[in-house]
């Protein structure tokens, strides 16, 4: 290294989690070596979480070379198969894999920076992992609302259960409880939620949404539930921290039990989940991953679309103060154009999986159906685009809504709901979307 060389940092400022310097396996190699270690950890990862647990592999491979006397140039892969086999015996098999791709690319990084002449590890083979059912604990309904409960209750001196009162919750209790309602009721990972500032839950319109920074650079605007609404904006009032928007939403406390102003880390997260889950008497596997998989379960078997979750990348949901029109994707005999028999006889706006029938609506152009648990015949309502009569029978029952229409000219009118036998009838149900 000459006078003028920049220093080679050291990897604490790569990884909060471990205050070590750079490994002895790359140190003892030269500055070379140990200049390529850095510059894989910083400038080829981006993901923190990501560079982390690389990190990790790392350290843990040196040790092992440490061990056996290794240095870099000796690596060979038959090294690396041992190294790959004793792992085995200790660790679960994602994390095998998990290293062996940490060194792997670690050997590729050192090749095309002509640290070594081969990657030892190109040729090891990891072992063979396929899982059907996730491990990840779902939690039921009623659990969910018993670890809420287990924050909202208390018990008197009778012993019975009692709501608490307003001024009886501690910061961290309408801490913790603000950060469970938000992961249940927006499916989100722990990442996007402990990444939110202040600003990033506000109002539009009627309804309180919720920013979340996904992994990839991807932001989505989730519709907050009214339960979370109310456990965010107590522990907001009780914190103070309302007009801070450029601040942490979800904040450390310090040893005297107040908030601080850094925040909340995913395993101190991850601690609290399991401490308050015991508490409830509920499973001690329980992680923060849980309540994504809990609110994506109840969504699927309420009807919801795989595809399309507040999370998942799927279509915005529209504000209430904004015009929701049709999928040209979803129900409809052409692509890329309205349902011209739905949005004109019903006076309903659709969004996907969702139906807001207008019954009595005044609509100019459109027709309301009154509530009737019996097929009724409607022969006399103009289609938008063709002008010509479209005949259909319906039902509304509740907030169910069956129609068989005839698409074409020149058809008869169905004269039931039962499934159609000939072409050029379509039925559909639509159910109508509490909010």
């Amino acid at each position: 290294m000459t006078a003028d060389s920049p220093p080679v940092p050291s990897l604490p400022a790569l990884s909060p989690a471990s205050r070590l310097t750079v490994p002895a396996l790359f140190a003892d190699s030269g500055e070379k070596a140990t200049k390529r270690l850095v510059e894989y950890l910083t400038a080829h990862i981006r993901n923190p979480n990501t560079r982390t647990a690389y990190a990790r592999a790392v350290r843990r491979f040196d040790s092992w070379c440490q061990e056996h006397k290794l240095s870099l140039e000796d690596i060979e892969p038959v090294h690396g198969a041992a190294y790959v086999e004793q792992l085995g015996k200790t660790h679960s098999i994602p994390t095998v894999k998990q290293h062996l791709a940490a060194l792997r690319v670690l050997g590729d990084y050192l090749v095309t920076g002509q640290v070594i002449a081969t990657n030892p590890f190109a040729p090891v083979r990891g072992p063979k992992y396929s899982i059907k059912k996730g491990k990840t604990v779902v939690l039921a309904a009623a659990e969910m609302r018993l670890l809420l409960d287990s924050i909202n209750m208390k018990e008197n001196e009778h012993g019975a259960r009692t709501p608490k009162a307003p001024e009886e919750f501690t910061i961290a209790e309408l801490r913790d409880r603000a950060l469970i309602a938000v992961m249940g009721y927006s499916f989100a990972r722990i990442s996007a939620v402990l990444g939110m500032n202040v600003g990033d839950y506000r109002q539009q319109g009627k309804r309180c949404w919720v920013m979340l920074h996904e992994k990839n650079g991807k932001d989505h605007q989730v519709p907050c539930h009214h339960t979370a609404v109310e456990y965010l904006d107590a522990y907001l009032a009780a914190a103070g921290i309302a007009g801070d928007l450029r601040s942490s939403l979800f904040r450390r406390l310090n040893r005297h039990r107040k908030l601080a102003a850094g925040r909340l880390d995913r395993r101190e997260a991850l601690a609290m989940v399991k401490r308050r889950a015991v508490a409830a008497g509920l499973s001690r596997y329980v992680c923060n991953h849980s309540f994504r998989a809990t609110g994506l379960t109840v969504y699927l078997q309420n009807g919801g679309d795989a595809g399309e979750g507040p999370t998942t990348g799927g279509p915005r949901v529209a504000a209430d103060n904004e015009a929701v029109r049709p999928d040209p994707r979803r129900d409809q005999p052409g692509r890329g154009r309205a349902h011209p028999v739905l949005d004109n006889i019903l006076g309903c706006s659709l969004a996907p999986n969702r139906l807001y029938l207008t019954e009595g609506s005044r609509v100019p152009g459109r027709r309301p159906l009154p509530s009737s648990t019996r097929p009724k015949a409607v022969a006399d309502v103009k289609a938008i685009r063709k002008g010509q009569e479209l005949e259909l029978v319906y039902k509304i029952d509740g907030d169910t809504l069956t129609v068989a229409m005839c698409l074409g000219g020149g058809k008869k009118r169905p004269t039931s709901l039962d499934p159609p036998k000939e072409g050029g009838i379509r039925l559909t149900v639509l159910k109508r979307v509490k909010e």
